[in-house]
């Protein structure tokens, strides 16, 4: 379930639910009941919704799995 620390959440037709958090980063909510919590800038649902490609607070870009797997080039 989730909490009610969220401004918005938002169903995303790819799979799954954005997550705005009062402090205005987000994070995602998957199907498979995993929630991504909200540390970043930008999340973009890939379809299908076992992946968002997310922004960091630093600018730099990655992919989350949804097993919470972090991918982020060096």
């Amino acid at each position: 379930m989730v909490e009610a620390i969220y401004s918005d959440i938002v169903y995303d037709a790819a799979g799954g639910f954005i997550l705005t958090a009062t402090s205005k980063y987000k994070g995602f909510f998957f199907l498979t009941q995993k929630e991504l919590l909200p540390r970043f800038t930008e999340v973009k649902v890939l379809k299908g919704g076992n992946y968002v490609m997310v922004k960091t607070m630093e600018g730099k870009w990655g992919y989350v799995s949804n097993s919470l797997q972090e991918f982020f080039e060096d």
